[in-house]
C-alpha cells in the first residue's frame, strides 16, 4: 500500500476561543480559509501557500479573550509579509490566488488518487476536519474533487511540533507565517512517521509527488 500524508494550516480561531463560537460537535468552522498545505511522502515535501488577507473574518458568534469581547478571527498577513521560496531546505510553492490554490490542491489530491494512493490526515478524534475543510472550500469555488482517498488517522502520543502562534502576539507578521509553515511541514512528517510504524510503505517513485 502506497500513502502520503496531509497537513493544512487555516485563519481559525485556536481550540481555546474557538469552543466559544463553536460549542457543538467538533468545533467546526465552516468558512475557514485554508492558506498552507503539505504534502509528505516520507522523503520529500510538496507545501502550498496562499496568504490570507489583511483583514480578518467576522465569525457567527462572539469569543471573550480576558474582559474583552471579540468577534473577528485573529489570523492575517501583511502586505508586506513574504512567502518564503524555501523555508528549512524545503520549497514552498506560492499561489496568490485562492481559487487557482485550492485548484493546485485538487488537482494534487486527484492524482494522488487515480494512482491508487491513500491520504492520510489527523483528524480532531473521529472529527474529519482537514477532509471537511477542503470539501467546503471546494465547493464555494465550484472545484469537483473526489477525497474518498483521505483517511483520518487516529493518532495517540502525539509531539508537539513547533508551536503555532497567535498573530495578535508580538510578533513580526513575517515570523507569525514562517512559524505557521514549519509547524504544517512538521506535522505532515511526523504523521507520516507515525503511519510507517503501523503500515508497510512502498515509497512514491520519482514524479508521482
Amino acid at each position: 500500500m502506497r500513502y502520503i500524508t496531509l497537513d493544512i494550516e487555516g485563519d481559525g480561531l485556536s481550540q481555546e476561543y474557538n469552543k466559544q463560537v463553536f460549542p457543538e460537535g467538533n468545533h467546526y468552522d465552516k468558512d475557514t480559509r485554508i492558506w498552507c498545505v503539505t504534502f509528505h511522502n516520507g522523503s520529500t515535501n510538496k507545501t502550498f501557500v496562499c496568504k490570507l488577507p489583511k483583514t480578518t473574518r467576522r465569525l457567527p458568534r462572539p469569543y471573550r479573550v480576558g474582559n474583552s469581547i471579540c468577534w473577528y478571527t485573529r489570523a492575517f498577513h501583511e502586505d508586506s509579509t513574504v512567502v518564503p521560496e524555501t523555508l528549512n531546505g524545503y520549497r514552498i510553492e506560492r499561489i496568490d490566488d485562492y481559487g487557482r490554490f485550492l485548484k493546485r490542491i485538487a488537482e494534487f489530491i486527484e492524482t494522488a488518487s487515480k494512482l491508487g494512493i491513500i491520504i492520510y490526515f489527523k483528524g480532531y478524534g473521529s472529527y474529519n476536519y482537514d477532509k471537511d475543510a477542503l470539501r467546503d472550500n471546494f465547493a464555494k469555488f465550484g472545484i469537483n474533487c473526489d477525497l474518498s482517498c483521505l483517511i483520518n488517522k487516529h493518532v495517540n502520543n502525539w509531539h508537539k511540533t513547533t508551536p503555532q502562534v497567535n498573530s495578535r502576539q508580538h510578533l513580526a507578521n513575517q515570523h507569525y507565517m514562517e512559524q505557521g509553515i514549519i509547524h504544517n511541514i512538521e506535522d505532515a512528517k511526523q504523521l507520516f512517521d507515525y503511519c510507517t510504524k503501523e503500515t508497510t510503505c512502498q515509497d512514491l517513485q520519482d514524479g508521482e509527488s
